[in-house]
């Protein structure tokens, strides 16, 4: 019986990080849409999974086309 019920919670947990996974991945891509959107003109670039940094990347330019400076952005809910 108590077996079963360690059985049951460990494939409880296992669903619940990958909804959190999910929920993350959609954050990351709105965030990202958000600054395409709001910053034109900057490069938005995404930074691949298990790499180090944060989840994207702002290049910020300037109006007459220089590079500014680097933000970087992590997310958390």
């Amino acid at each position: 019986m108590i077996q079963q019920l360690r059985e049951q919670l460990d494939i409880a947990q296992k669903a619940l990080q990958g909804s959190m996974q999910i929920q993350g991945e959609v954050q990351e891509e709105a965030i990202e849409e958000y600054l395409k959107s709001s910053f034109p003109i900057d490069r938005i670039e995404e930074i691949k999974k298990g790499a180090r940094g944060g989840d994207c990347i702002q290049m910020v330019v300037s109006p007459q086309f220089e590079d500014c400076g680097t933000i970087y952005y992590e997310s958390k809910n």
